[in-house]
């Protein structure tokens, strides 16, 4: 089978073969394939890989959590104790102090309040989140971190001030009164 062809600004045609068209379609095939070769080259060249202790030194778990997680988003569950989280704007407000306090240490979360005393920070680079979850542990704000479904306790004893004892031995009055 001869299938003709005319090249561009000239008026002579150029003859080819069912062979020259199998020879075009495996040159195209290698090209493809070399192409995606590089390209998966290039992935693996910018995932740096996980940087294991040498033998004797101490392993840190989170440190290898961390480093297998780079480059991927990572979502970090909290909950905040009870009477920082009363209502939708006292949550709205804390969570908008813990994202700028980590946008000033350089890294990007997005909150997201689940209800009630719950909220999750989707952290881009998932090398931050161990970061995340050692800052909101150091709040007084937060009962528990969860990442990977590992849950992480605040060890921060919760103090409150007097105005806050106040307000929430006035809330529960309220709240014994409103039920009678």
């Amino acid at each position: 089978a001869v299938v003709s062809t005319q090249s561009t600004g000239a008026s002579a045609r150029k003859e080819r073969t069912q062979k020259d068209w199998d020879r075009i379609a495996r040159e195209m095939e290698r090209e493809e394939l070399e192409l995606e070769e590089r390209e998966r080259q290039e992935e693996m060249a910018r995932k740096p890989g996980i940087k294991f202790p040498q033998a004797g030194e101490k392993i840190d778990p989170e440190v290898l959590m961390a480093q297998s997680k780079r480059g991927q988003p990572i979502m970090v569950f909290f909950n905040l104790r009870m009477p920082f989280c009363k209502t939708e704007k006292q949550t709205a407000i804390l969570l908008k102090q813990c994202a700028a306090a980590l946008l000033n240490a350089n890294i990007q979360v997005q909150s997201y309040p689940v209800g009630g005393c719950r909220a999750i920070f989707y952290v881009q680079d998932g090398q931050y989140a161990y970061q995340t979850k050692d800052y909101l542990l150091t709040r007084r704000e937060v009962e528990s971190v969860s990442i990977d479904q590992r849950e992480f306790d605040n060890p921060v004893e919760l103090k409150l001030t007097r105005e806050e004892e106040e307000e929430m031995s006035n809330d529960t009055e309220e709240g014994s009164r409103n039920e009678l």
